[in-house]
């Protein structure tokens, strides 16, 4: 494709394709910027040269979202390894495609040029910017954004305004088919769909650059999230070179089961790559916030994790900020009872540097997913059991319209079962949720213009 002219400090995407009359395999795609520098410093938004955005293995899709959207679900803009220009400046990509066939791969590779232009931008949604919004099926909303000279200067007249019902992962529905014009304000109707997790993404037509709203909003729901903090301060001098972890307890005395749940630590410490940091639950089971060797002489280890967050930086370990973690997956934890004693474990693995445990909290939330309405929404006698499970459960309801859908959700909106059942008045059917992780789910069926939802935990 063509080079582009897109505003600063906005995200965009890359798009390729690529033909082989002659080839037999699945065709993958790898995006890398193509900047040479001598230049050894960290990648910012002021750079004038050299690379901003990072290299990821290649995939099936074609197209390369910067930085990547499930990144941006946390962060509107540049990511501690794919920036943003905020300055004029080129940035040269080359695509490489591989035919992966069985017979003897091939490559295939092409440039593109992107300039960044300081008279247009940042191009930002507006509206939707608070947690807990819900829409109404078929209600007319307001959605803004700040065209920020980009219909002026870079003459894009026109835009999609896009809809996520899994937390800005995909956008697959069009909000204003045939586009809009981009002027900053667009009323929309809501669709007639039930979803906690939304976004909305104004994407330009005819170039490459877009933007989504901050924070998920539902439709159909109410969704409400409540989060407790119990926290410890032992200011403990961490022992140079130790041979154990140095244990620490707080008692949790909110019982219930886990969905979600995050861990913060304050750690003042040279050279935090000579760290282990391990939490273990009531449960016993242990998960590993970090190794030793993750940052190396990065010094001071100030973090909350957050599985919901981007990804681990090293550079930003001092930094108080939220990311998931560099080792373990705190999901470990879904499923299990929330109250009882959380034992964190901390130790020094070599010589020459110290530092001290100052504080440390374990956070667990609540959400609460609940119908805007439930007038015209009784199923009759529907049931899903056993709950909880271990991934398999069986629903049953008999129908009125013989035309039935039972979907699984989890509680990033993400669909992990949608299937439909059409001349059958009575209903039992076990669903299996392959591999599915321990946690809380919502089953919602749908039979004719009724529907319900019950929530299901899989242990």
């Amino acid at each position: 494709g063509g080079n582009y002219t897109i505003p600063i400090s906005t995200p965009y995407k890359l798009m390729g394709s690529s033909t082989d009359a002659e080839g037999t395999g699945t065709h993958t795609y790898t995006w890398e910027e193509y900047d040479l520098t001598t230049n050894t410093s960290l990648p910012s938004e002021t750079s004038m040269e050299g690379p901003i955005v990072r290299s990821f293995n290649g995939t099936t899709s074609p197209i390369r979202y910067i930085p990547r959207l499930a990144d941006l679900r946390y962060s509107n803009g540049s990511t501690a390894w794919e920036k943003l220009s905020s300055v004029s400046r080129a940035v040269n990509f080359q695509l490489t495609v591989r035919d992966n066939d069985s017979r003897g791969g091939q490559t295939a590779t092409d440039g593109v040029t992107i300039n960044v232009i300081d008279t247009a931008g940042p191009f930002l949604v507006t509206s939707q910017s608070t947690s807990g919004l819900s829409w109404t099926q078929n209600a007319s909303e307001e959605i803004t954004w700040d065209t920020a000279n980009t219909d002026t200067v870079l003459g894009v007249s026109m835009v999609n305004i896009l809809l996520s019902t899994d937390g800005g992962l995909t956008y697959p529905i069009n909000l204003t088919p045939g586009g809009t014009a981009n002027d900053g304000a667009e009323i929309i109707t809501v669709p007639n769909i039930l979803a906690p997790y939304c976004r909305v993404m104004v994407e330009a037509i005819g170039n490459i650059f877009f933007a989504i709203n901050t924070a998920d909003f539902a439709i159909g729901y109410s969704v409400n999230t409540v989060c407790n903090q119990y926290s410890e301060s032992p200011n403990f001098a961490i022992p140079d070179n130790g041979t154990s972890l140095s244990l620490f307890n707080i008692n949790v005395p909110q019982s219930g089961t886990i969905s979600d749940i995050n861990i913060g630590v304050n750690i003042t410490h040279t050279f935090i790559g000579d760290l282990q940091v391990s939490v273990l639950s009531p449960s016993s089971t242990q998960v590993n916030l970090f190794t030793p060797g993750a940052c190396g002489n990065v010094d001071n280890l100030i973090v909350k994790f957050d599985d919901n967050s981007g990804a681990f930086a090293c550079s930003l370990a001092p930094n108080n900020l939220v990311m998931q973690t560099p080792n373990g997956t705190l999901s470990d934890w879904n499923g299990e009872e929330s109250s009882g004693n959380w034992t964190l474990g901390v130790v020094d693995t070599a010589p020459d540097d110290t530092g001290t445990l100052n504080s440390w909290y374990v956070e667990i939330c609540e959400t609460t997913i609940t119908l805007l309405s439930t007038d015209d929404f009784e199923l009759t006698n529907f049931s899903l059991f056993p709950n909880p499970n271990k991934g398999e459960f069986t629903v049953k309801l008999n129908s009125v319209s013989n035309n039935l859908q039972i979907e699984v959700i989890d509680m990033r909106g993400r669909s992990l079962f949608n299937n439909s059942y059409k001349n059958t008045t009575h209903l039992t059917e076990t669903i299996n949720l392959k591999n599915a992780q321990s946690g809380m789910y919502l089953v919602k069926v749908s039979d004719g213009n009724k529907s319900g939802v019950k929530k299901i935990v899989i242990n």
